[in-house]
């Protein structure tokens, strides 16, 4: 009998020690063979997303209007979640239901932080645009000035004309957002649907020929690239403070916020039959890191995705005619 206790003893005792074997040598398995969630991230959100990745969380970023673009054509993507601003989803989710198609969310988040959009303007060309504005520059003094000459603005005739620079709407969030803040300047309140632009149609056929036709390059880019690209550009304030600070710019730019503010409100998108890949705490701190302000910062004023489709489609329109 003691026989058979040793042998049952010892069987016990080499099966579980190939059993921690094989829990260690799981244990010491390559990163690579780790099942990791993944995360898109709308290009905005290219250093947000850079603090966010991590063993467990593969980040990827690339334009929002190509991440809706595979979403409206039914390809989806192969991703947990898409961290964005709001209008993009609300885009796809649009382009969903004009189609019949199934929600390609599980669910949105509320919103997780604001950047609000500013202009950059070549800072030996500011005082002489204020003093035409009438001492204070605001959105709608730069669609009326837009493509004047400086001559006519009461600068030098060497300065050619008032070069405005925008990304393109169709592909970035700041493109996007500048052109709803154009149609909410002259449409004169935060809500406003695709009826005012009609009743503003010829203000937006003018604030079209006063901006400079977006190129596939980010117009700071361009801007940091060659100063005399553009006289002032409009951009995101989030990101933008550190590159006008960076050698690049060499001290010439300087950032001006204007009133009202129309802001990006960015969201955490889960897909469809996917789990949430991260807290939202982190998201929120990671934002905050990078220059995203929380909710008392600015407002919103962004239309909705049908009106802003619309007005994408029109100044879209009006600059291939160019």
């Amino acid at each position: 009998m003691k026989r058979v206790v040793m042998v049952v003893g010892l069987v016990a005792l080499v099966a579980s020690t190939f059993a921690l074997r094989a829990t260690r040598d799981n244990d010491q398995r390559p990163l690579d063979d780790v099942a990791t969630k993944v995360l898109l991230c709308a290009t905005e959100m290219a250093d947000v997303c850079a603090d966010l990745g991590d063993a467990s969380l593969t980040v990827r970023v690339e334009d929002p209007g190509a991440t809706l673009a595979r979403l409206r054509s039914g390809g989806g993507i192969d991703a947990e979640a898409w961290l964005t601003p709001r209008s993009w989803a609300d885009l796809a989710r649009l382009g969903a239901q004009s189609s019949g198609g199934a929600d390609p969310f599980d669910s949105l988040s509320e919103t997780l932080a604001r950047t609000p959009l500013v202009i950059i303007i070549r800072s030996d060309r500011r005082a002489t645009l204020e003093t035409s504005c009438g001492g204070v520059i605001d959105w709608s003094c730069i669609v009326r000035r837009g493509g004047a000459t400086w001559a006519e603005i009461g600068g030098p005739s060497a300065w050619g004309s008032l070069r405005v620079g925008v990304d393109r709407p169709e592909r970035t969030t700041g493109g996007l957002v500048a052109l709803a803040q154009i149609a909410r300047t002259f449409v004169r309140r935060e809500s406003f649907d695709a009826r005012d632009l009609e009743s503003i149609s010829s203000t937006l056929d003018v604030a079209a020929a006063a901006l400079t036709p977006p190129t596939d390059k980010t117009a700071l880019d361009t801007m940091l690239e060659r100063a005399d690209s553009y006289d002032l550009v409009l951009a995101l304030e989030a990101g933008t403070r550190l590159a006008i600070a960076s050698p690049r710019a060499s001290g010439q730019l300087e950032l001006v916020e204007l009133e009202p503010i129309t802001s990006a409100d960015v969201v955490l998108a889960t897909m469809a039959g996917r789990r949430v890949p991260i807290e939202k705490i982190r998201v929120q701190q990671a934002l905050t890191t990078n220059g995203w302000h929380f909710l008392d910062k600015t407002e919103a004023g962004v239309a909705d995705a049908a009106t802003l489709e619309q007005l994408v489609a029109r100044f879209l329109q009006a600059w291939t005619g160019r």
